[in-house]
Parts: C-alpha cells; structure tokens; sequence
C-alpha cells in the first residue's frame, strides 16, 4: 500500500529490495497519477484492494501479504513460517496488538487522519468473520513480525511509550527480543531498505574454518 503524499523513493526501495523476491507485486494507492512500472491500482483503502486482490487474483496463491511501502519483508522466512500452517484454515499473521479487540489484531499503522485506524478496522472485520489472529512467535516466544524499524527495535534505548501497551505478547528488549527467522520491519526508511538488503543477501562474512 502506497500513497501519493509519500516520497516516490520509498516504493522504488521496495520494489528493487524486497519485490523481487515476490511471486508477484502489485502496489495499491489512493492516486493512479503514481509513476511506477509495476501494476498500480488505484484504491482508495484496504478494503477496495482486498476487493480487488479477489476479484483478480484469489486463485493464484495459497496467502497473500498486506504492507506498506515502508515494511521491510524477508520473503525466505515468510514461506518458511506459512509453510507450517495449513492454507485451508481462515488465519491471519502480524505483529499482534491488543486493545480496542478481544482477540488482537496485527499492526498495520493509522492510514486515515480522523477514521478508526485500518488496522483496527480489518481486525474487526476479520474478527466478526471468526478469522483467528495468529501467534506468529518462534518456538522460544521471540517474534517475528516487527512493527517498529531495526534501530528502534534492537537499540539500547528505551522503546516508544506507545509501544509496550498495545504489545499483545511481551518481550525482552535488545537483540533478544526478535526470532533468528525474523520475517518483517516496519516504519523503514529507504536507506534502511538498502542497508537490509546489503547486510541480508549481498555481505558474506568469512567462515572461521577458512583460516585453517
């Protein structure tokens, strides 16, 4: 999801990083005036590009991933994890807050100055439909889905205030807090984007063994 207030860089970041290890990409927006050689549809919210992802293209993958053009996503670990849940059960992943919802939802970011957030929004829906909110935690209760970016989520400084009361689980601070298979960043600047990527795909460190 992008749209035209945002700086046309960030969804160029996306698309070189992160959408090239996609199936497919499709870049939802409020705006069609948006200048981007992949398929743009104009939508004006998530609802409108749920609608259209079923109308076109329901058939054509087992899950489908909703973000923002400022989500860093590691496509390798995604398909690790949704490769352990059965693609017949209504079920949805994310970063799990908790209020304003009984059973949680999966943090999207407020979209619509003056609306009940999209997040929100889509998890009382979801909700409404009997579509549980998963627990997308590792096996030690690391998590995986992260909403804020790398420096915020693994610095030394204490996290945003809002944070930990709409944190669904709680978790350690610092680097132990997140799973060694993390799937997702968000709130990622473009620099961050091409940081990832170089640091993920393109930096080899050298085997220790190799010195013998």
């Amino acid at each position: 999801m992008t749209a035209p207030e945002k700086p046309r860089n960030e969804g160029d970041s996306c698309q070189a990083d992160m959408g090239q290890r996609c199936d497919k990409l499709l870049f939802m927006s409020t705006s069609s005036g948006i200048d981007n050689p992949l398929t743009l549809i104009h939508s004006f919210n998530t609802k409108g590009a749920f609608r259209y992802i079923v109308e076109h293209h329901f058939d054509e993958a087992d899950w489908f991933l909703k973000a923002d053009d400022d989500t860093y996503v590691i496509l390798e670990n995604l398909r690790y994890f949704l490769n352990q849940h059965d693609t017949n059960l209504p079920l949805y992943f994310g970063c799990k807050f908790r209020l304003y919802i009984e059973q949680g939802y999966m943090s999207g970011g407020a979209e619509y100055k003056g609306w009940i957030p999209e997040d929100v929004m889509l998890g009382k829906c979801l909700e409404s439909l009997k579509v549980p909110a998963g627990d997308s935690r590792d096996e030690e209760g690391r998590h995986r889905f992260l909403a804020l970016p790398p420096d915020m989520q693994f610095g030394p400084n204490p996290m945003v205030h809002w944070y930990w009361e709409f944190m669904y689980y709680q978790h350690e601070h610092g680097l132990k807090c997140c799973s060694d298979r993390t799937i997702s960043f968000h709130y990622v600047t473009p620099n961050q984007m091409y940081a990832l990527e170089f640091l993920l795909y393109r930096m080899k460190p050298v085997v220790e063994h190799s010195f013998s």
